[in-house]
């Protein structure tokens, strides 16, 4: 199973599906919003993108595969303040702290709160304000005796305040298919796009003059 999920990612393509779209069915659902969290609070601030994190570690990519990532999340929410992958590691990792870097990603995908919250060789070199994180949770693709193929995965998404060394959001989606023209690095983009569109945005004010 890991392999596959390297295999989707290492070939991960952001294009446009031509003609008529597959048949997917998506499911997106916010697991938790701290109380004290709003949208304003992202206003003016940079929220790092971090890669892809799987069983064995961050998924890879090309530089270009990843300012094509950047490219769709900055499109689905322009008003967010995004900064990309490799920004985040040059700050991070120079000069030579890879193992501190990949130890925090390990930790990050395993969910070990209070390892990563005491953590401070870890958080006093992140330059950012937020980090949003995508983990691949789980996926198959399965081949029927009619030769059609099932395909389905999940992945979820963690918004981490630096400042509070907490999670101040987070959200899942899960997409699935039988239809032999759906293509997973499409899905998994897609998917991608509609959590970020989760994350509490400003909402607009109305005042005297709407009424």
């Amino acid at each position: 199973m890991a392999a596959l999920f390297c295999a989707l990612f290492m070939t991960f393509t952001f294009m446009n599906a031509a003609g008529c779209a597959p048949k997917v069915l998506y499911t997106d659902k916010t697991l938790y919003t701290d109380p004290g969290f709003t949208g304003r609070m992202l206003s003016g601030h940079s929220v790092a993108l971090l890669p892809v994190l799987g069983s064995k570690g961050p998924l890879q990519f090309e530089e270009d595969e990843l300012d094509e990532v950047l490219e769709i999340l900055s499109k689905a929410r322009p008003d967010l303040k995004l900064i990309p992958t490799y920004g985040f590691e040059t700050d991070f990792a120079f000069p030579n702290n890879e193992p501190l870097l990949f130890r925090f990603y390990h930790l990050l995908f395993k969910e070990e709160i209070l390892t990563i919250k005491s953590h401070d060789s870890i958080w006093n070199r992140v330059k950012q304000d937020y980090l949003l994180v995508y983990s691949l949770r789980g996926g198959m693709s399965v081949r029927n005796l009619d030769k059609s193929v099932y395909k389905q995965f999940s992945i979820e998404c963690e918004l981490w305040s630096v400042r509070e060394r907490a999670i101040v959001w987070r959200a899942q989606s899960s997409g699935a298919s039988d239809d032999k023209r759906a293509n997973e690095k499409r899905m998994l983009s897609e998917s991608m796009k509609r959590l970020v569109n989760l994350i509490p945005a400003v909402q607009p004010g109305y005042g005297p003059e709407s009424w």
